[in-house]
């Protein structure tokens, strides 16, 4: 159903944007797979981490969301390099350039951190929620995409 004002709405009446915060603020206590990033609500994907990983220096990636005063949420991937690279094989600059050649728009990260290794769990899954333990900022320490290069 179609409001006047163009929003879209559910047959009960609610707004797409009242049922996607909903589903955010069920998910509060955890790093979850979705991110409210300005009024579009991007779900993680395992494509799109495997197109970050059709990179030949990338072991393994995780995209978490971070707080952000004007998009609601920004994303943030950390990056697992092979053995042998280093991130001056693989700046944070050439990922954003792959990503915004495979990603939608909204998307791409727009923080890059590096980590020697990710917290698994049992089924080798990353543990994203002792990733970002104790981080009070996740920005700190990060590269951020906005910050160095325009945005398109």
């Amino acid at each position: 159903m179609i409001a006047s004002s163009g929003e879209r709405r559910a047959a009960d009446g609610t707004s797409a944007g009242h049922r996607e915060r909903e589903i955010l603020e069920r998910e509060e206590d955890e790093p979850r797979g979705l991110f409210l990033r300005g009024d579009v609500l991007v779900e993680r994907c395992a494509r799109d981490s495997s197109d970050l990983r059709e990179l030949p220096q990338i072991e393994d990636c995780a995209a978490v969301p971070v707080p952000d005063a004007r998009r609601g949420e920004e994303v943030k991937i950390f990056v697992q390099l092979k053995p042998g690279f280093s991130r001056a094989d693989l700046p944070p600059e050439a990922i954003l350039t792959h990503a915004r050649k495979g990603l939608a728009a909204f998307k791409v990260p727009r923080f890059y951190a590096y980590v020697e290794s990710f917290p698994r769990t049992v089924s080798n899954k990353i543990e994203k929620r002792n990733l970002v333990a104790g981080v009070s900022d996740l920005r700190a320490d990060a590269w951020d995409a906005e910050a160095t290069v325009p945005p398109d």
